[in-house]
């Protein structure tokens, strides 16, 4: 499953606060939306966060945008103009944050994957 988020940038009306359940009565059993969710207060403009589950990234926001364009074509108010654009969010914020981390050097799974600690040389399978 993805989180693929929708920035909209509406021409004259808002984007209505149910938005979101428009969206997900608009979708079809082959756009596998689990669940999608409004942030009206985003910083670069309303976004519609769309949880899709699909075979791949690329194919999760394909499905996604679809969705999007045929929600705004069929809103009442809304114009298909509205959808800037579709798109996985990049988590930096996260990596970032995890690369701060003490003594743990920004390891996914930390101490999963240290080499063992002894005075022997490693075995490399030759015998001298």
């Amino acid at each position: 499953m993805y989180l693929v988020h929708a920035l909209l940038h509406p021409s004259d009306h808002p984007v209505p606060a149910d938005f979101a359940d428009f969206v997900s009565d608009c979708a079809e059993p082959d756009d596998q939306l689990d669940h999608a969710d409004l942030h009206p207060d985003a910083e670069d403009g309303p976004v519609l966060g769309l949880f899709v589950t699909a075979p791949s990234m690329a194919a999760a926001e394909g499905t996604a945008r679809a969705l999007v364009e045929r929600a705004l074509t069929r809103h009442p108010v809304l114009d298909e103009g509205a959808l800037v654009r579709c798109e996985v969010p990049f988590a930096l914020p996260f990596y970032e944050w995890l690369a701060l981390l003490p003594d743990e050097g920004g390891r996914l799974m930390p101490g999963r994957f240290r080499p063992v600690e002894t005075d022997d040389k490693p075995d490399t399978g030759r015998e001298k």
